[in-house]
């Protein structure tokens, strides 16, 4: 079942939960930084990846949000789109956000029962690196 009045929701609790609990890397002491993502970034193909290259555990940050459903990599329908991409690090050109304010942006793609949630993970040198998810993204509900 869809609920699309709830979407947002779903993906803030995840956002929420999987920061919490998902992202902690190797070790409970290594932590994300500029420069760690921005190398995760670099790391990702061009085209996208077909898993996520963050140590993110869905499936606890869906229970720790106290969500039920199947959780795994990818969207609910494979449409033959990439499961991560990447922005910024080696990637930026001259005028784009991630150039103008160094930094990096990893984006994987899970899915929560039979909701699609996106997870984004940006890192900036400076302030105001929310610039990049400020854009329309054709995966975004609108």
């Amino acid at each position: 079942m869809r609920h699309p009045r709830h979407r947002f929701a779903i993906a803030a609790a995840l956002t929420a939960a999987a920061l919490v609990t998902g992202c902690q890397g190797e070790s409970s002491t290594e932590s994300l930084s500029l420069k760690s993502l921005t190398e995760t970034a670099d790391g990702v193909p061009d085209d996208g990846a077909s898993t996520c290259p963050l140590p993110y555990d869905m499936a606890e940050a869906a229970k720790t949000a106290g969500l039920e459903p199947e959780t795994g990599p990818g969207p609910v329908q494979d449409g033959g789109e990439p499961i991560a991409t990447a922005e910024g690090g080696k990637r930026a050109a001259a005028g784009d956000p991630l150039a103008e304010n160094p930094g990096a942006l990893v984006s994987c793609t899970f899915h929560v029962g039979e909701e699609d949630v996106q997870v984004h993970t940006l890192a900036t040198r400076g302030p105001s690196g929310i610039a990049p998810l400020a854009r329309w993204s054709p995966r975004w509900p609108r």
